[in-house]
C-alpha cells in the first residue's frame, strides 16, 4: 500500500496525541487520580476515504481539543500546578502544528 502525504500527516497527529495523552495520565496517577482510559481509534459512521474529507473531519475534532486543552491550562494554573501547566502548554504548542498542517492541506482542496 502506497502512503502518501495524508498518512504521514495523521501519523504525526497520532504520535503527538498520544504522547501527551500518555504523560497527563502518569501526572494523574501521580497525583493519586485514576486515569481514564482513552480509545485507541475514533469511529465514524462510515469508511471516509476521501482524504479531504477525512481532513476534515480531524480539523473538526482537532478544533474542538484545543479549547479544552487552553481550559485545562487555566484550572491547573488556577491550582498552582506549575509542572502540569508547562506540559498542557507544550501539548497546545505540538498539536497546533499538526492543526496547522491540516487546515493548509484542506486550502490545497
Amino acid at each position: 500500500i502506497a502512503r502518501g502525504p495524508l498518512h504521514a500527516l495523521f501519523g504525526s497527529i497520532y504520535d503527538v496525541l498520544t504522547t501527551h495523552i500518555d504523560q497527563t495520565k502518569e501526572r494523574i496517577k501521580a497525583l493519586g487520580g485514576v486515569a481514564q482510559e482513552v480509545p485507541a481509534t475514533v469511529h465514524v459512521a462510515a469508511p471516509v476515504t476521501d482524504g479531504l474529507a477525512l481532513c476534515g473531519l480531524v480539523a473538526n475534532e482537532l478544533d474542538g481539543y484545543l479549547p479544552m486543552l487552553d481550559e485545562a491550562v487555566t484550572q491547573v494554573s488556577d491550582l498552582r500546578l506549575t509542572a502540569d501547566k508547562v506540559l498542557l502548554e507544550q501539548a497546545v504548542v505540538d498539536i497546533e502544528k499538526p492543526a496547522a498542517d491540516v487546515i493548509a492541506y484542506l486550502a490545497k482542496g
